[in-house]
């Protein structure tokens, strides 16, 4: 799959040095409690590796991209009816920085959020409509340079499986209605493998060349400290509907997500194409989990 990408690239007239040090994810996954699909998540990435050059565009791309899109489906839509876009985007090189962008609808009701994160000044909030509070959680000054874009934590997790390093990292993440702590760390660092070629085509030669390595990592996102816009403490569902209220990320628990990777690359490790291999939530009521197909 890596050599026919690399194939198409070259065809399309694109040239080395624009691909130099890229990190690619393109996933779609399905979540599962007990056989029953609880989420579906799609993945669009492309990123620098950390320590590339700091350009903030690439042949007119920009440097680092994240789009999540995510729906809640079967018990978890009982809870909380939810589908949304996230994502990530850099500022640019004169301004140093990066963008929140959230759009969704929860329970039919719009949401939408964009979020300025710039070095060691407050988080600026340009855009906020959500359907349970009518005002953003106003950052506060204490909050100057502890404060980061909550995907900063995905980002740093991928950067650091390219180049089998610790992905051990705390942040505390703000998205406009929330600040919550995130914090990731180590599970196992596995050796490289040589690839398989999927099918035994022209491109067979190159891809005997390119290498697999394994990655996991595992993410908190704390319940302790946590703000949320308008409360004290976010309410507690009641009857039949507690039972799956943990499977929500923010219920009134800690909440670990544990990241298993397949890192591929060619011998130039200028390139690397990322795919989840598993993903898994413990809740309370059981493991959610998405396992590539």
């Amino acid at each position: 799959m890596l050599t026919r990408l690399f194939a198409l690239i070259l065809m399309a007239g694109w040239s080395a040095s624009a691909l130099s040090q890229r990190i690619e994810l393109a996933q779609t996954l399905d979540f599962k409690w007990q056989a029953l699909t609880v989420a579906t998540l799609q993945f669009d990435v492309s990123l620098p590796v950390a320590g590339s050059p700091d350009d903030s565009r690439v042949n007119g791309m920009l440097q680092s991209q994240i789009r999540i899109i995510g729906e809640t489906k079967g018990p978890l839509s009982w809870i909380q009816d939810y589908q949304a876009t996230v994502a990530y985007s850099d500022l640019g090189s004169e301004k140093p920085g990066s963008v929140f962008a959230l759009q969704g609808l929860d329970g039919g009701e719009p949401e939408q959020r964009r979020i300025i994160f710039v070095g060691d000044q407050l988080p600026r909030i340009e855009v906020f409509i959500d359907s349970t509070a009518s005002q953003p959680l106003a950052p506060k000054e204490e909050w100057v340079g502890t404060v980061e874009n909550p995907l900063e934590a995905f980002k740093a997790i991928l950067q650091a499986a390219v180049q089998s390093e610790s992905c051990a990292n705390e942040i505390w993440g703000f998205d406009g209605k929330r600040r919550y702590r995130l914090e990731a760390k180590d599970l196992r660092l596995a050796k490289a493998k040589p690839g398989k070629p999927s099918t035994p085509d022209a491109s067979s030669a190159s891809a005997s060349s390119e290498k697999i390595e394994q990655y996991q990592c595992s993410m908190t996102l704390y319940a302790q400290g946590r703000e949320t816009a308008g409360i004290a403490k976010e309410s507690k569902p009641a009857g039949w509907r507690s039972r799956f209220a943990s499977l929500w990320p923010f219920s009134d628990s800690d909440r670990e997500i544990i990241f298993y990777f397949n890192v591929v690359s060619a011998d130039t490790d200028s390139f690397y194409e990322v795919r989840f291999q598993k993903i898994m939530i413990p809740t309370a009521i059981g493991a959610i989990v998405a396992q590539s197909q």
